[in-house]
């Protein structure tokens, strides 16, 4: 039973249903080492493809900063990322009209990393 006797919803939210962005960002917040996209998508159970999509868009907003560059030629190298702007548990969205919104501080970040004034129609 939740609040005030009424029953609790029949179903709770796991990391299973969670939406790819909500695996992504939770498991940034956890790998404090750092990480690359590849390992990103392996942790977080999603597609390399929004991994690296997801890591690109965060990367433009400040939200990442680039901690070591991929070598050329040398196997099994990757651009590598660490978190820069945690601001909370809920994942930045990236915003229709470019940036990304961040549902944590009611703040759009543009693609330079500094905040947009105007952020009407950020909701998902």
């Amino acid at each position: 039973m939740g609040a005030k006797g009424k029953p609790c919803t029949p179903w709770q939210r796991t990391a299973n249903t969670a939406p790819a962005k909500d695996k992504l960002w939770q498991s940034m917040r956890i790998m404090l080492a750092g990480f690359t996209a590849a390992e990103l998508a392996t942790v977080s159970e999603v597609g390399l493809t929004n991994a690296e999509k997801y890591v690109r868009a965060l990367c433009k907003a400040g939200f990442l900063r680039l901690v070591g560059k991929h070598t050329p030629g040398q196997a099994g190298s990757a651009d590598r990322y660490s978190l820069a702007r945690n601001t909370g548990p809920l994942s930045p969205i990236k915003h229709k009209h470019g940036g990304v919104y961040d549902r944590n501080t009611g703040i759009r970040w543009g693609d330079d990393g500094k905040p947009v004034t105007d952020a009407e129609g950020c909701a998902e």
